[in-house]
């Protein structure tokens, strides 16, 4: 199994183990009139625990095989932060004047202005894309040990 394909059974397992999780929050407490339906708990909880066995040799395997791209992942990881907070900077350099406000309102001084924002963004994109391209090739053709 190569590395792509291991981070798409790994998605699965996760959402196996969710599914089982709200399963078990669900069936916990059930009206005693009306129990034909309900699953056993123990056995939820003994796929759930199979199912984490499973996901934890799985993600062992994964650490191990992506070990030598660990650095462009930390960095595709702090570049998508800084992407969200870079969206979200406010470029109107005017505060927004409340309707019952007396005042005028305030004006700022912007430091980067909308058009630059959007530059930056675009920037930032390319960097985490041309990481991902890297990303996408080497599970491609990894191996899970």
């Amino acid at each position: 199994m190569n590395l792509a394909q291991a981070l798409k059974s790994k998605v699965r397992l996760e959402k196996k183990a969710n599914e089982l999780l709200a399963r078990i929050k669900k069936y916990n407490k059930t009206n005693v009139k009306n129990t034909s339906n309900v699953p056993d708990m123990t056995v939820l909880l003994t796929e759930w625990d199979k199912v984490k066995d499973e996901m934890s040799k799985l993600k062992q395997k994964i650490a191990t095989a992506t070990t030598p791209v660990m650095d462009i992942i930390f960095q595709q990881a702090m570049l998508r932060k800084l992407i969200n907070v870079v969206k979200e900077l406010d470029c109107d350099p005017v505060a927004k004047k409340e309707y019952y406000a007396k005042e005028e309102p305030e004006v700022y001084k912007i430091q980067l202005n909308e058009s630059n924002r959007d530059s930056l963004v675009e920037e930032i994109q390319k960097d985490i894309d041309a990481i991902q391209d890297k990303l996408d090739d080497f599970n491609a053709i990894t191996m899970l040990p």
